[in-house]
Order: C-alpha cells, then structure tokens, then sequence
C-alpha cells in the first residue's frame, strides 16, 4: 500500500488545488511532513500568500515541466500574514518576507530528510539544473525522448566525423522502428535534424540554434507557438545536459 501513498496524494492535491499550478501540490503545516515522507525527493518553493512575477511564473513552468516525475514532489507554501504556515516559516528561517521566494530541496534518508536551498538564480532552467544536480533522477521533459537522449549525448562526444555518422544512422534506425506514437515519431525527426546539424556545421551551430529559439521566444506569440519552441529548447539541452547516469548511456543503445 505505502507505494501508492504518491499517486494518491498526488491525485488528491491536483483536485484539491485545481485552481492553482498544474504539477504544483499546494502544502499547509498540516500536510507539509507527511506528504514529503511519501516522496523520495522534494522540491518545495517557500513564498508569500499572492506570488505573481518572473519568479512565480518560472516556478510556474518549472512545475509543470516535471509533473511527470513519480519520485519528485514539486510543491508550494505559500506564507500568509494572518498565520497561516507561520510555524513553517519559523522552522526554515523565513519569518522575514524579504528572504521569499526560497526554494529547498529534499532528499529523504530514513525518518528524515536532508535539505539543501537552491540559492542560485530564479528561473526554471537553472531550477532544473539545480534538481538534476541533486539527485539521479531522468527528468523526461516535454519534448524530449529517453530513447534518444544517450544518442544525443554520443552525437557531442563522438571521436570524429566517423563516430558522428554512427551516431546519426542509429537515430535513424531507431525512428524508423515500430511502436512510436506519430507524437514521438516527430520528437525523433527533431533529434535527427540537430544531430544532422552538429554533423554539418559543428557543435557551434547548436548554440546558434539556441540562441535563435531563445530570441524568438521574446516575441509575441500564441501559447502553442512559444510550447513549441520550449520543446525545442528542451531537445536542444539534451545534447549537453550533465546526467549522472550517463556512464550507461551506450548500453542504453
């Protein structure tokens, strides 16, 4: 029974707070110990009782990102004026509002949990550094595909042009296999034509690339548009991104 104590309680905040962040668990000094207890790793955002700005909406994205991490509880607690969460406040040493928003990271060891504070700056690409840095957890987000990540990683650290096209006509062979959603067929498409485009023009052209999505990010656009870009953005990482388990990514081949 204990193992289904996440799902559970995942499913009754998500209803509870449907009204607040997607991926995000909303917690109180009633809630607060127990539902960590239930999570390996724990990731909670300390804040005043209205957060809003950059801040608030990079934890925003951040949440939602990672809502699909069985082993990871992103949270909130949201301290108020009138008392509520008071004791929390008083327990990590942010009685002060100046010292919100405060993000800590959990690790459960045995009865208790080691804490670490984020400490770095507020936004939702070095939060998710931050997390991957803290535990050995695959973080699968949008846009992303775990099959292709290793070659990704592969295409960077290829000996010579040579290694590169292995690298490449593996990716191929692997997007032509049977079982792929249309979906992930398309995540696959987008592997291969970065994957292409190191091959080409050097590992230089990848950060162009980004650069570019970057830029045009700061325009105006559709929700759609800019969740397409942020997919790409993601994919893009996936070719440096710093894995602790990424000694196995060649049996992952």
């Amino acid at each position: 029974m204990h193992k289904f104590w996440p799902f559970i309680l995942l499913a009754l905040f998500t209803w509870v707070t449907a009204d607040q962040l997607p991926g995000v668990l909303q917690l109180d000094s009633l809630s607060f110990n127990k539902t960590l207890r239930a999570f390996p790793f724990s990731v909670i955002k300390f804040d005043i009782g209205n957060p809003h700005g950059d801040k608030h909406n990079a934890w925003k994205d951040f949440g939602h990102d990672l809502a699909q991490v069985p082993e990871l509880l992103v949270g909130e607690v949201r301290i108020k004026d009138q008392g509520t969460n008071q004791d929390l406040a008083k327990r990590f040493g942010l009685e002060d509002e100046q010292t919100l928003p405060e993000v800590i990271f959990f690790r459960r060891k045995g009865p208790k949990h080691e804490e670490t504070r984020f400490g770095g700056e507020f936004d939702a690409d070095n939060l998710l550094i931050f997390v991957q840095q803290k535990t050995s957890l695959y973080l699968n987000l949008p846009g992303t595909l775990r099959e292709f990540d290793p070659l990704a990683r592969w295409m960077m650290t290829a000996k010579d042009d040579k290694d590169r096209q292995k690298a490449i006509a593996k990716a191929e062979e692997k997007a032509k296999a049977s079982g792929w959603s249309a979906e992930d067929r398309v995540k696959a498409t987008k592997y291969i034509k970065l994957m292409k485009l190191v091959a080409e023009d050097g590992f230089g052209a990848l950060k162009a690339e980004e650069d570019r999505v970057n830029k045009l990010m700061k325009e105006k656009m559709s929700d759609k548009k800019k969740d397409e870009l942020k997919r790409t953005l993601n994919v893009i990482r996936s070719f440096t991104k710093d894995d602790k388990n990424k000694q196995n990514d060649k049996d992952e081949l």
